[in-house]
């Protein structure tokens, strides 16, 4: 009896001293009809010390483009805790010592949301996944049962395309990539994401100068030779004011009277040239010795032309 006594106390000490079971919890799927992809949302609470990130998950998971980003509400509470800290040490210790543990006291947990797409024709169920602390290394195993995900509105595909923005407004500060930027400013219409502030990323307009090294290596004149600026919509644009472009009409460009310039004459035609665009020239020599004529003289073709 007094084993048996000693075995149940021992179970429920090691119970309670035992780690909870690291598993995401309110599960929600949405499926965009427009966008063609169907996303799973998840959260879970994880240890304050470090960040976290999502290393793997498990093997036929049906999951793509999986991540690990840190909550709304994690993000101001690591900035409040921030700024109160700063207020605090800005005065004398000794006067505040309460207020001065109690802004260094960090919460012992951060919530954290974990996001993924749903690959086409996809089974999921429960999956497994992988996290790393980048402070410490330590390494976590949680699992995620999609196959109980609840129905969920749009709030879930924000979910998922705000941590991947995360990721790219890191890139375009650090970078000078057009396209990435432009597809930030998309998010917004697209997956109705919250806007993102990109300070310094946002690319410098038409008349702003540039860095000398742009310059004198050659980055500036590619980029504007390219046109590679941001195509991005401007926050103050009038909506009511904007034309689609399908409306647009395209450029329409008369060709050379040709039947009335060779009059009477019966040129033989040429195969080649029927190869060529129309919104490029074509000139034969059927002779060699007459084109190095012509280089040799020094003498200039003019072709003209004019524009319906």
């Amino acid at each position: 009896m007094k084993k048996l006594s000693c075995a149940l106390i021992w179970f429920v000490l090691f119970a309670f001293n035992s780690p909870a079971d690291n598993s995401v919890t309110a599960t929600r799927k949405f499926t965009d009809p427009k966008l063609g992809i169907t996303v799973l949302s998840g959260k879970i609470e994880l240890p304050a010390a470090g960040f976290w990130s999502l290393v793997e998950t498990s093997k036929d998971s049906g999951l793509a483009k999986a991540q690990l980003t840190l909550s709304e509400t994690a993000i101001k509470s690591i900035h409040q805790g921030s700024s109160r800290k700063q207020k605090i040490h800005d005065k004398d210790k000794d006067q505040e010592p309460d207020d001065v543990k109690k802004a260094e006291a960090a919460p012992g947990t951060l919530g954290y949301v974990v996001s993924a797409l749903v690959q086409p024709n996809a089974k999921i169920g429960m999956v497994r996944l992988t996290l790393s602390n980048n402070e410490s290394g330590e390494r976590l195993d949680c699992t995620w049962d999609c196959g109980a995900a609840a129905s969920g509105d749009r709030r879930v595909l924000a979910d998922w395309a705000e941590g991947r923005s995360m990721a790219w407004t890191i890139m375009a500060i650090n970078g000078d990539a057009p396209v990435l930027r432009y597809w930030l400013s998309r998010s917004q219409a697209l997956y109705g994401t919250r806007s993102l502030d990109l300070g310094d990323a946002q690319a410098r307009g038409r008349g702003e100068s540039t860095d000398a090294f742009s310059v004198f290596g050659g980055r500036a004149a590619v980029r504007e030779t390219l046109q590679m600026q941001p195509l991005r919509e401007s926050p103050a644009a009038n909506k009511d004011e904007m034309v689609g472009i399908e409306t647009i009409a395209g450029v329409n460009v008369k060709s050379h009277p040709f039947e009335e310039m060779l009059k009477d004459a019966n040129p033989v035609p040429l195969s080649m040239a029927d190869n060529v665009p129309s919104d490029h020239a074509f000139v034969y020599f059927p002779k060699p010795e007459a084109l190095l004529t012509l280089l040799n003289d020094k003498k200039t073709i003019t072709l003209e032309g004019h524009v319906a």
